[in-house]
């Protein structure tokens, strides 16, 4: 395990020299704001180690990060989303390049969101024992069964990357999966602003603009104050409260505290202040309400097609060894219906498709929508004709 300054540089200097890097944490998120990360892995083809950040001030992680961000080394890792976030919420970095190997799994027809412990075994025939999945990981000390418990986690990344990337380039997807993998190093794919959040919560709540404007300051409160709690945005209310608050406007901190959802500490706390949040301003009449949907509604037919051509794009990708997610999702194909995109060309341009899934079933999609391709069943089993 390591825990001071000198051995975490001397490590990273090490490791530096290393191609490809194996990578991952342990963190925890129940009980706050930020995530708390609890444990670091990292593992070479031969070797894998620990490195206890609770033992480190940010600025002396300095090491470890500079090596995360090595052009020169292909991190690896399972479903990157909760690592990447971590990193960027805690450091302000992400690890890249990075190879991702459920986004690589997904282009081996090894489904839509395989387990590392299915993975493994699937491939390289690691089994991993997952009895330890829900440890308390910021517990010390660690028991040499949970340190062998986390050493399992990325141990094997490194073979597994080397599978995954001499498969994937019989075919043709290697880089594919490296673009896929790309996504998560983005630091805006962390950060959700207050105008989108306010959206997604206001979508069919029927609201009027001044109610619009007044969530988007309860949420931009919510935010700041959850911040410096570093607490839940639930513990202080969840998403239903500040819509109904947003629509009732209550007026008296009385009516506050009678208020359901809604910490009785915050309203003793913050009272005033959500009061003041509250009251209707002159340009709340104004804002506009962009969360209505612009699309064309589809009616019965056209969400019959939809359904046609999700089936049509499952039983193509369980030809082609693709994840369905990675052509396109029933959201795209209603986009696709409601504007009318009948071409792979157009579907490239409005960001619906990768160009090359394009290349593998655009045709067919081109045809299905010309009415020239068409499901049926021979022998228990779907069939394109």
């Amino acid at each position: 395990m390591i825990t001071n300054t000198q051995a975490l540089t001397k490590l990273c200097l090490e490791l530096a020299q290393e191609p490809v890097l194996a990578f991952d944490t342990e963190f925890v998120r129940e009980h706050t704001y930020l995530p708390e990360l609890a444990l670091i892995q990292v593992a070479t083809d031969k070797q894998a180690y620990l490195i206890d950040p609770t033992c480190f001030d940010i600025k002396d992680m300095a090491p470890l990060l500079d090596l995360l961000q090595n052009q020169k080394v292909l991190k690896v890792l399972h479903a990157a989303y909760g690592d990447q976030e971590c990193l960027q919420k805690i450091y302000g970095i992400t690890a890249s390049p990075i190879l991702d190997t459920l986004e690589a799994a997904s282009l081996m027809g090894l489904g839509e969101s395989i387990s590392l412990e299915d993975l493994l075994r699937k491939t390289i025939k690691v089994k991993l024992s997952k009895n330890l999945s829900r440890t308390r990981w910021l517990n010390r000390p660690l028991s040499p069964e949970m340190e062998s418990y986390a050493l399992d986690d990325v141990k094997h990344l490194v073979r597994l990357s080397q599978y995954l990337e001499s498969e994937l380039k019989k075919l043709d997807r290697w880089d594919w999966a490296l673009e896929l993998s790309a996504a998560f190093s983005n630091p805006k794919l962390y950060e959700e602003p207050l105008e989108s959040m306010a959206q997604k919560l206001a979508k069919s709540r029927h609201l009027k603009s001044h109610h619009y404007a007044c969530l988007k300051r309860l949420l931009k409160w919510r935010e700041e104050r959850a911040l410096s709690l570093n607490q839940p945005r639930k513990r202080l209310a969840d998403d239903a409260t500040l819509i109904s608050l947003a629509r009732s406007q209550p007026k008296t901190l009385k009516q506050l505290a009678n208020f359901r959802g809604l910490h009785l500490r915050e309203v003793k706390k913050q009272g005033q202040e959500l009061l003041n949040l509250l009251q209707s301003q002159e340009e709340d009449k104004k804002t506009a309400l962009p969360l209505l949907s612009k699309g064309k509604h589809l009616g019965a037919q056209e969400k019959s097609v939809v359904s046609f051509l999700a089936t049509l794009i499952k039983c193509l990708c369980q030809e082609l060894r693709l994840a369905n997610r990675l052509v396109m999702t029933n959201k795209e194909l209603e986009i696709l219906l409601a504007e009318e995109l009948y071409t792979q060309a157009e579907w490239i341009q409005r960001g619906l498709i990768h160009p090359q899934a394009a290349s593998l079933v655009g045709e067919t999609l081109e045809e299905a929508l010309a009415g020239k391709k068409l499901l049926g069943i021979q022998n228990k089993k779907l069939k394109i004709y």
